[in-house]
């Protein structure tokens, strides 16, 4: 699913004539609540998360489940991705890059 949200669904706007700034999804700003890892490699890594409003204003983070690729349950409860550089490490608190997947 994140391979069709990162690669085919740009290509299929752009085939089926979507204006070049509506290709790819925007990503926004979140505080996480959580810790967030990014891989021991040179990859960008994506993590299914679930977001929401809290009473401070602020669009939190938290952890929608397990993160391997068939944990179904985990991105059915998910409406974003995190984006992780690689080697990157966000702590509760700190401002992390989101896929919106609700749109």
């Amino acid at each position: 699913m994140v391979s069709y949200e990162i690669l085919a669904r740009p290509g299929l706007r752009k085939l089926s004539g979507r204006a070049r700034d509506d290709l790819v999804r925007p990503v926004i700003k979140g505080v996480t609540d959580i810790a967030l890892r990014g891989g021991r490699d040179e990859k960008i890594r994506f993590v299914w998360v679930h977001t929401g409003f809290a009473e401070d204003g602020l669009l939190h983070v938290r952890a929608a489940g397990g993160q391997g690729s068939h944990q179904l349950h985990a991105m059915s409860l998910s409406n974003a991705l995190a984006v992780l550089g690689p080697r990157e490490v966000i702590e509760p608190g700190g401002e992390v890059g989101l896929l919106a997947l609700s749109r």
